[in-house]
């Protein structure tokens, strides 16, 4: 490394293990507190949405992007349509059942 180069950006699992520090930053219902709105469905939806999200390739395309302002790689629009999050982005209808092995594979 140049010996005036900035320090070495963290890897992207190791941004993805930090909490919001903000009182309150995350939704009530993930606090614990009920709420009639979530079901265990949407907890199984935000488990399944972290786990792709923490694959590094993913997570430093995602750094990447909000660093660059540009759209995801070819290869991880690829991995979000297999995923079934394209899909899932039109909103409900039957274009959900055509996803192979279902929404996150769910």
């Amino acid at each position: 490394r140049v010996t005036d180069a900035p320090p070495p950006r963290p890897s992207a699992l190791e941004e993805s293990k930090k909490f919001s520090k903000v009182p309150f930053a995350e939704p009530a219902v993930f606090q614990g507190l009920p709420l009639p709105y979530f079901n265990k469905s949407h907890y199984a939806l935000r488990k399944a949405m972290r786990e792709f999200m923490a694959d590094p390739d993913i997570m430093d395309d995602a750094l990447e992007c909000e660093e660059t302002m540009n759209g995801p790689s070819k290869e991880v629009r690829k991995k979000m349509a297999t995923a079934g999050l394209t899909a899932m982005g039109l909103g409900p209808g039957e274009h959900l059942k055509l996803v192979p092995g279902g929404l996150l594979g769910g």
